[in-house]
């Protein structure tokens, strides 16, 4: 059954699967292909991204003009397909907040992908050498917001009347490997 069938009895329009997609901001990353794929498949696709700032973009973003979650968003709509934006560091619980109202308003939740993470500077270090604070910091950002975001949003998928609901998550930091130097 895809997206756009009924479900359960329901109307197309009342019955529209809603797909989150976390960490979706990049122009060259996971969140923006999982996103893409999603609305191609027919869910309405609700993007998320941690800043739209041009300082935290990388140089080929900037001069691409990119706006962050806004532009994978924009380029679902291009596409034919339905999607909403919404920026903010998902370590703020009201940002959460915002983004369970926009799922609500939008349809039946039917998808979350986990993707929001920093693989960032914790990398660099072993383990045993990483500081406190970045450990702190990553962990947060890599776990937590995961266990929030499901908090969040597992009871509207309970709700949901979709018949098919997924909960992927990648797992930003095992991007880069590195050897062990124990």
């Amino acid at each position: 059954m895809t997206p756009r069938e009924k479900v359960k009895g329901e109307s197309v329009e009342h019955a529209r699967q809603v797909a989150v997609v976390t960490g979706a901001g990049r122009m060259r990353g996971i969140g923006r292909a999982c996103a893409l794929r999603l609305a191609r498949d027919g869910f309405f696709v609700v993007v998320h991204g941690r800043s739209d700032s041009p300082a935290s973009m990388t140089e080929k973003e900037r001069e691409a003009g990119w706006r962050g979650a806004q532009s994978v968003a924009d380029e679902v709509v291009s596409s034919g397909g339905g999607a909403a934006a919404i920026v903010g560091d998902l370590r703020d619980t009201s940002v959460i907040e915002a983004l369970r109202s926009l799922v609500e308003q939008s349809g039946n939740l039917a998808a979350l992908v986990n993707n929001a993470g920093t693989p960032g500077e914790a990398n660099t270090y072993a383990a045993h050498e990483t500081p406190a604070g970045l450990w702190s910091d990553t962990f947060h950002i890599n776990v937590d917001t995961v266990y929030e975001m499901c908090r969040a949003l597992v009871p509207l998928f309970q709700s949901s009347q979709c018949e098919n609901k997924s909960l992927p998550a990648t797992a930003p930091t095992t991007r880069r490997r590195r050897r062990s130097r124990l």
